[in-house]
């Protein structure tokens, strides 16, 4: 993205957040609020260069497609939530494999009614609504020279991704474990999955800056509860108002820092549909949880051959 045009992508992310968070107040539908919508302004609005190697269709597909299929585990598959959350995340990486792209953001489309234990068809309806908003302002940004299109093709499968993704996929099911047993379940939050499944990927930049990752989401998490506890909790604003600040506070961390991470945003956000009892450690989950994520993804996933580069210009997953 050109410079002088990231102010209005950062506005424009607001302007999306303030939407679909004061649907959600004035409809009184929480379903509404899909945090990962956040994570997608980011990495295809707001960062320097799309932060995904995919189209706009698969993006608006694989959003909509893995956000029905989470309802429908949650409708339809009487497991406890723990194989539900472990059935979600293996099902939905593999259709990241079949897709040929690195757009991990499609795995928290359909862990998360699966955490939240969402069983109404106006979740997915908003995600895939938000999705076909970000991949239609994003053409319309490419369109009038606010960013450069991007070429894409497809990557190979290879036996080695099938294997990682096994490893991806026990890795999960013996951290999040204790989270719920210990009813820590944000430790194991959908946006959580996703960046550690970019950072078990080849030529992912921040694998380099593992400490920062963590910060930086630790950081975007206690803003969303700092802003919805005071802003929301103590003067009784709207959760739209809490919803508009996080947002403007987790764009600042990410501009200040020059680290573009999608999940942090979606974190922000997941912040305002948190249950009340779970504020205050809310912040401690999110960094326990990603802590460890991150040192299994560097363990379990040595350097590989890359078949995505990078060139963003600044960090991202």
């Amino acid at each position: 993205m050109k410079e002088k045009y990231r102010r209005y992508a950062f506005f424009l992310t607001i302007l999306l957040v303030c939407a679909m968070t004061g649907a959600a107040e004035l409809l009184q539908e929480k379903e509404i609020i899909f945090p990962e919508i956040t994570a997608l302004a980011v990495g295809a609005w707001a960062a320097p260069k799309q932060l995904w190697k995919t189209d706009r269709l698969r993006i608006w597909a694989s959003i909509t497609l893995f956000a029905v299929m989470g309802v429908l585990i949650v409708r339809c598959i009487p497991l406890p939530i723990y194989a539900q959350m472990i059935l979600a995340f293996a099902v939905s990486s593999c259709g990241l494999l079949w897709s040929g792209t690195n757009f991990a953001p499609m795995i928290s489309a359909m862990v998360l009614p699966v955490l939240m234990q969402t069983d109404t068809w106006i979740y997915p309806v908003s995600a895939s609504a938000l999705a076909a908003v970000i991949v239609l302002v994003q053409k319309r940004m490419e369109k009038i020279g606010w960013r450069s299109e991007g070429e894409f093709m497809p990557a190979r499968l290879e036996k080695s991704d099938w294997i990682m993704l096994v490893r991806r996929v026990l890795t999960v099911a013996v951290l999040a474990a204790p989270a719920l047993w210990l009813d820590m379940k944000f430790a194991a939050a959908p946006p959580l999955l996703v960046a550690f499944t970019s950072m078990t990927e080849p030529g992912t930049a921040l694998r380099k800056k593992p400490a920062a990752a963590v910060m930086v989401v630790t950081a975007c998490a206690a803003a969303g509860i700092l802003c919805r506890y005071g802003l929301t909790g103590l003067l009784g604003l709207p959760l739209t108002v809490s919803a508009a600040a996080a947002t403007v506070v987790m764009l600042a961390v990410m501009s200040g820092t020059g680290i573009y991470l999608p999940p942090a945003g979606a974190i922000t956000i997941l912040a305002m549909l948190i249950p009340a009892d779970q504020m205050l450690f809310y912040p401690l989950q999110i960094a326990a949880g990603f802590a460890a994520l991150v040192v299994c993804a560097l363990v379990i996933a040595p350097e590989r051959e890359e078949k995505y580069i990078e060139d963003a210009g600044e960090e991202g997953i």
